[in-house]
């Protein structure tokens, strides 16, 4: 099954939304307004009150995030199918990595996984955003390794970035 995950990096800009390209659509945190996502993971319960997802995708948190979210923002949230999470604290690209292996994803492309820069893929930025080069030297080793396991579990997975397709 080929899935795709949004990202909202500054190469999420290199995904086009074509009908039938991909069997699943995974949106990261605010990549899931470029386009009708199947799922969404969002960890950032505040996120919530600034996104608004297209279509009526699943929304994957940790159950309790879940919950924050439908008292915060009932009317976004008012049915949506929900899929729990384990409540790890992991990043929410890992998680939607984790999740296209969970539905069956045998190729994952990633779009927006820059992983540099301080602003997302529409120039929007936050006070609250850790976008340091040590958050991004961080967040490398934990990809690294997450798709070493995707790749060992018979999963492949690419990077889709600016001047070519890059794996890491």
């Amino acid at each position: 099954m080929k899935v795709a995950i949004l990202t909202p990096g500054p190469c999420a800009t290199l995904y086009f939304y074509e009908p039938g390209r991909y069997d699943l659509l995974i949106g990261v945190n605010r990549a899931c307004q470029m386009a009708p996502c199947d799922f969404v993971v969002m960890r950032d319960v505040l996120l919530l009150k600034e996104v608004d997802p297209l279509g009526k995708p699943v929304m994957c948190a940790a159950r309790i995030n879940l919950r924050l979210m439908q008292s915060i923002c009932p009317k976004k949230m008012r049915g949506l199918p929900m899929h729990d999470l384990p409540p790890n604290g992991e990043l929410s690209a890992i998680s939607a990595l984790k999740l296209a292996v969970e539905k069956g994803g045998t190729q994952v492309d990633c779009y927006g996984m820059s992983l540099g820069g301080d602003a997302d893929y529409d120039g929007w930025t936050h006070e609250m955003t850790n976008r340091t080069q040590k958050r991004w030297k961080m967040e490398r080793t934990l990809l690294a390794d997450q798709f070493r396991a995707m790749r060992n579990a018979g999963v492949k997975v690419k990077r889709i970035l600016r001047r070519c397709d890059l794996t890491m």
